[in-house]
């Protein structure tokens, strides 16, 4: 082998080293990015050769072992797509990418992608050039891709998604697979979604599966097959939620379904399972059996939703060419109550279903039904039976019925309407009826304004259109209340139409009784109508006849009453005519009638004929005129005419005159002619300005308030004279009147009754109000100022009164009748009077009476000769005291009794709200008895000598009355029983704390009398009435000195009688009382001595009797016969029936007469049949007093042919009284007696 030359050896040295210095740059300049253009040839290599598109490198470097970077990729074409990468960065060698189509990983920074232009040209009929366009894009494997920022924009650059974020990797090229590990993305409106899964593309379709996509409303897994001819199938599964979304309602269900078909003609099927929905503290679970969705129509199978005591579904389809549609919907209530979801509605438990079907396109509605159906449940605390309501409608006809049984009454109804344009109604018919005995359900359910209706019937039948309607039937309530109104049985029966005529109302309405208020009420109304009404409500005609058959309203009732006319409404005024009848107006008992003509014009209503009907056969005619315009009113009336029975004239003439308008009233002319008598009067008002002139002369007071309808017991012959004149609040006013011969009820005293008055500026001076009796005046005269307010009305107080004078002279007992005080008295002369002067604060009264008599109505006291005396301020009262009050009381010259009270009393007249004009401050009160003489009523007389003492300095405190009372003598009566009112455990007072403190000591020794029906007893007593913590006590002791009971007819002598009064509270008192009966018998003359002891509570007394005869003791067989019979036992048993029925009807004719005595009004009453006799015998003794002091009796025998016995006794005084009498003698003749008895004391 030949040596190589030196020449070529250098040669490759010189190749290799220049081949190893250009690599090295090449390496150089390529890993330094100076070389980008072989990086843009590259990717421009690897990417689509499609025509149209430009692609742009930038910033491009790489190594050829570890990495590829480029700082931007930018892809567009002719329609506008845009396509930018920025930092991007492939990790791998370029060999194995060349090579192996396999790099480690791929990371973009930022990806933003502008949406093409829309094409112009047809779509593609398959999606083979996609999928091909995909698997020629996948140019190399890697473990890892990554994109941390990407957004899709529009070509107006409105962001499509946002946030995009890719992590997965590319596992094979050739028949692409792609595993996704994260991928995430913002879609606005929204919100962000989240992927992972395998995707698989090959030249044929491209599949997912098991992807998630996961997003706010939830997560769902997907399965699907995309093939290139542009069929699919796909199936998924998952659940939806609002939780990530707080501002909308808890939501959560269960999703699953499936599609197939093509892209042009997809169908997908949607299950819906387990959704629930929470609104507040409700829950529904809803779902569905299949959504069924296809491009021409949608299904829906089966849609469900529930709570817990409702439910609902809904079935239905819609097709999406022509909007067609039809549908059932179904309810169904378990026990729900909807105040649970309305807390407004009343409680409910309702049960049933709601059936709703219907057919349409679009909002076109063709037809369909309702039947909803409800039974056993309950509104409020209310059942209902049943409820149907069924309803058809089309768009020409809506018919339907309605039925509710419920507790207490049921309602039915039917109604058809038939619809026009829009389903507006263009004619109807209607019937309802109803029987309501509570309507309390129909206030819970429609109107809660009926709560307090009951009784409710309705029969009510209707029909009409747009222009025009009627309806008629009857309607009836038995009671019915409300705020402001309560109904008692009403009804109507009658037809209420309207149409383009005018309206028509024709029926009959009656009322028991209506209230409307607390002063407006009325009772059995019947009310009737026939009225035509035409026209606008500006310009009308109404014609016909109403009116009532009876009405009565409080104190007012009518009889029957109609009203017949027309009356219009044209040319601006009211026009018409008619008549008005009243048969009979009632007011508080007093009948009326009434009847007038009238008709009208613009501006006048002309009075033709009134014609009023008076109690008391009176009649007032008038006539007249009213003219009336937009400021101003007058009326004329005339021929004024009051007549009794048509022949009496009351009013003989009158005229009267009135007009107002905008600058005031005016009373032209008031003249009335009375037989006895001239009213004149006339005046006017012009703003504040007044004048006014009115005369009375010779008018009888009696028949003057006859003829005003007034019932007042006043009479007598009135004159008077009254001028006013001046402006509101400096009036200057004259007031002259004089009455001769007033009566007033029983009063008839005086002569003449004179009032003078007359007011100046701001005061007003009663120059006297006086009753004159024989030249002597009694009444009082004073003066006023201030009289007016600011608002220029009459303001008069007590602070007003510059002076007064007031007196009395003589004025006897009809004071007390006709003033409302508990005094009656007889032989009165009372004379008085009163001073007061504002200025110098000066107040002065003085009263001097004398009465025979004055009784005082409760307690029932008598004050015989009695004398008062009132001064102040009385200078001798000492310096304490500055008024005096003297009584003084006693039959004869001489007072037997005599009190004085000094009083201690502040004065102030400011007259402030709560300033009292006279305060008493202190008073001092000493009386004494010496042997007054007085009668109590239920009690008897008493005769007492004594003292009694009462003073204070400090009002605020009780009053205490202490002092010694004797009783001299007393006869007390206290009734049949002879019982004190009340027992032993009360007081009079009760148990209230009793207003004045009591320390007094009642004695007597002898000569107080316990005298009725049952006892004839003489006692004594020694007893203390005093107050402990305002309770009143009493003790002592009350001692029988002598005396009888009665029993049986029997009298016992009191042998032994004791009351002990125990100072306790409750009032104690124990009985020590003994007395004894000597009883002879009828049959065998022997004397017996029956004994009667009572002693304990009177409450609850213990009686014992026992009886001694001359056999000694015997049993009280014997002491009852004895007693009743006048016999013992032994001996009442040798009797036949017919006597014994005698002694039976003596006990019992002595009880009856006891029964009855009171009741028929007698003062003794006593029957006594005969005893042991052949004959029949009932001898009747009556008896009562006809006067005070003059007792008739009269005694006979109703079996007896005698005349019997007539007696009248006169007692001049309790010990001395006359007695006479005429009784039957043997002859037949009366025998007239005159004896007179007195009464010996020892």
């Amino acid at each position: 082998m030949a040596r190589p030359s030196r020449k070529t050896r250098v040669s490759s040295v010189i190749w290799l080293s220049a081949s190893a210095v250009a690599f090295a740059l090449f390496y150089v300049m390529l890993a330094t990015g100076h070389m980008g253009g072989l990086i843009h040839l590259i990717v421009l290599k690897t990417t689509s050769s499609e025509g149209g598109k430009a692609v742009h490198v930038y910033g491009g470097s790489s190594d050829l072992f570890t990495f590829i970077r480029a700082d931007s990729v930018v892809v567009v074409n002719d329609r506008g797509l845009r396509v930018a990468v920025f930092g991007a960065d492939v990790k791998g060698s370029a060999f194995d990418y060349l090579v192996k189509s396999d790099v480690q990983c791929i990371s973009v920074d930022s990806l933003v992608i502008r949406t093409p232009l829309p094409s112009n040209g047809p779509p593609d009929s398959s999606l083979a050039p996609i999928f091909l366009g995909t698997l020629a894009g996948m140019v190399t494997r890697t473990d890892t891709v990554k994109v941390a920022y990407g957004r899709v924009v529009d070509p107006e650059e409105l962001i499509l998604v946002d946030s995009m974020e890719f992590n997965g990797r590319i596992i094979d090229i050739e028949n692409v697979e792609l595993d996704v590990r994260t991928a995430s993305a913002f879609i606005p409106g929204f919100g962000t979604a989240t992927a992972s899964g395998s995707l698989f593309i090959d030249s044929t379709g491209a599949s997912f599966e098991s992807f998630l996509v996961s997003c706010y409303p939830g997560s769902v897994t997907i399965d699907c097959r995309l093939n290139s001819d542009s069929t699919f199938t796909i199936g998924f599964n998952g659940s939806l939620s609002t939780g990530s979304v707080p501002e909308l309602p808890s939501a959560s269900v269960n999703v699953n379904g499936y599609g197939a078909g093509s892209i042009m003609k997809p169908v997908v099927v949607v299950s819906l399972s387990e959704g629930a929905l929470q609104f507040d503290d409700t829950v529904l679970g809803f779902a569905a059996d299949s959504v069924v969705s296809t491009r021409e129509m949608c299904e829906v199978h089966g849609f469900s939703v529930s709570s817990g005591d409702m439910s609902a579904s809904l079935s239905g389809e819609l097709n999406y060419s022509d909007l067609s549609w039809r549908g059932v919907a179904q309810g169904f209530l378990h026990e729900i109550d909807i105040s649970e979801y309305a807390p407004e509605s009343p409680a409910t438990s309702l049960s049933g279903s709601v059936i709703a079907s219907g057919t349409g396109s679009g909002s076109y509605f063709n037809n369909g039904t309702i039947l909803c159906q409800l039974n056993n449940g309950s509104v409020d605390e209310y059942d209902i039976s049943a409820f149907t309501v069924n309803c058809d409608v089309n768009r020409r006809e809506l018919s339907g019925t309605m039925e509710t049984v419920f507790e207490g009454g049921s309602i039915s109804s039917e109604f058809t309407a038939s619809l026009g344009l829009d389903f507006k109604p263009v004619a109807w018919t209607a019937e309802l009826d109803a029987s309501i005995a509570d309507c309390g359900f129909l206030a819970a359910v429609v109107c809660p304004a009926v709560s307090g209706a009951c009784g409710l019937d309705v029969n009510v039948s209707g029909e009409g259109s747009m222009s025009a309607f009627s309806v008629s039937g009857d309607a009836a309530i038995n009671h019915f209340s409300a705020e402001g109104i309560d109904l008692e049985n009403a009804s109507f029966s009658g037809l209420f139409a309207s149409g383009v005529s005018g309206i028509q109302l024709t029926g009959n309405l009656q009322v028991d009784s209506a209230c409307f208020s607390d002063s407006v009420s009325f009772s059995t109304a019947e009310l009737f109508a026939d009225v035509n009404v035409s026209g606008t409500p500006e310009d009308f005609i109404a014609s016909g006849t109403a009116g009532f058959s009876s009405f009565s309203w409080n104190s007012i009732t009518a009889g029957e009453s109609q009203f017949s006319g027309e009356i219009s409404s044209m040319r601006g005024g009211v026009e018409g005519g008619g008549r008005l009848d009243m048969d009979s107006i009632i007011l508080s008992g007093t009948s009326y009638s009434l009847s007038a003509l009238f008709s009208a014009e613009p501006g006048y209503v002309h009075l033709d004929s009134l014609c009023i009907g008076t109690p008391g056969d009176l009649s007032l005619d008038l006539s007249g005129q009213f003219q009336y315009g937009e400021d101003s009113l007058a009326f004329t009336m005339d021929g004024i005419a009051l007549t009794r029975a048509g022949k009496l004239r009351l009013i003989s003439e009158g005229d009267l005159e009135f007009v107002t308008d905008s600058t005031g009233m005016t009373l032209d002319t008031l003249w009335l002619d009375l037989p006895s008598g001239e009213i004149v009067a006339d005046g006017w008002l012009h703003g504040d300005t007044l004048s006014a002139n009115a005369s009375l002369a010779d008018v009888d007071i009696a028949s003057f308030t006859s003829m005003l309808g007034l019932s007042v017991p006043i009479s007598g012959i009135l004159g008077a004279e009254f001028s006013s004149y001046g402006t509101l609040g400096d009036l200057k006013t004259v007031l002259a009147a004089d009455i001769q011969h007033p009566t007033y009820d029983e009063w008839d005293q005086s002569d003449s009754l004179t009032l003078d008055l007359h007011s100046l500026e701001d005061s007003l001076v009663i120059d006297g109000v006086w009753t004159w009796t024989a030249g002597v005046r009694s009444g009082f005269r004073a003066a006023t100022d201030h009289i007016w307010d600011t608002d220029h009305r009459l303001d008069i107080g007590l602070s007003d009164v510059a002076w007064l004078e007031a007196e009395l002279t003589g004025v006897g007992d009809e004071l007390f009748y006709l003033l409302p005080m508990p005094f009656k008295t007889s032989g009165a002369s009372v004379s008085a009077r009163v001073e007061y002067q504002r200025d110098s604060h000066d107040f002065s009264v003085g009263l001097a009476s004398q009465f025979q008599k004055l009784y005082i109505t409760d307690p029932g006291i008598q004050f015989p000769g009695l004398s008062a005396y009132i001064t102040y301020p009385d200078q001798q009262a000492g310096d304490r005291y500055n008024g005096r009050v003297t009584l003084t009381s006693g039959e004869g010259q001489s007072a037997s009794m005599q009190t004085t009270v000094l009083l201690d009393v502040e004065e102030n007249f400011s007259f402030s709200d709560d300033a009292v004009p006279l305060v008493l401050e202190g008073y001092s009160l000493e009386t004494d008895f010496n042997q007054w003489q007085t009668l109590v009523a239920g009690v008897g007389w008493l005769e007492i000598s004594g003292s009694l003492f009462s003073s204070s300095d400090d009002l605020q405190e009780k009053p205490a009355i202490s002092g010694k009372l004797n009783i001299n003598q007393a006869t007390i009566s206290m009734g049949g029983g002879g019982t004190l009112e009340g027992s032993a455990g009360e007081t009079s007072g009760g148990q209230g704390d009793f207003p004045i403190d009591l320390n007094i000591r009642v004695t007597g020794d002898r000569g107080i009398w316990f005298r009725n029906n049952y006892a004839n007893v003489e006692l004594s007593a020694d007893v203390d009435i005093t107050t402990v913590r305002g309770q009143v006590l009493i003790g002592g002791e009350v001692k029988a000195v002598r005396g009888g009971v009665y029993l049986l007819g029997r009298e016992f002598r009191i042998t032994q009688g004791n009351v002990r009064i125990l100072q306790t509270n409750p009032l104690g008192v124990e009985l020590d009382i003994q007395a004894e009966a000597r009883i002879r018998s009828s049959v065998s003359g022997a004397e017996y001595t029956i004994t009667v002891t009572v002693a304990g509570n009177p409450e609850e007394p213990d009686i014992t009797l026992a009886g001694e005869g001359p056999s000694g003791v015997i049993d009280d067989r014997d002491i009852v016969t004895l007693l009743t019979a006048g016999m013992t036992y032994g001996e009442l048993q040798q009797f036949d029936s017919s006597a014994l029925g005698s002694v039976a009807g003596s006990v019992l004719g002595q009880w009856l007469a006891r029964s009855i005595r009171d009741d028929v009004g007698l003062d003794a009453l006593q029957f006594s049949p005969g005893f042991s006799s052949d004959s029949s015998s009932l001898v009747v003794n009556a008896g009562k007093y006809v006067l005070p002091d003059l007792f008739v009796s009269y005694t006979s025998d109703v079996f007896s042919s005698d005349a019997g016995t007539l007696r009248a006794q006169y007692f001049f005084n309790r010990d001395f009284f006359l007695e006479g009498s005429a009784k039957s003698t043997l002859t037949g003749n009366q025998d007239p007696s005159l004896e007179l008895h007195y009464t010996y004391r020892y």
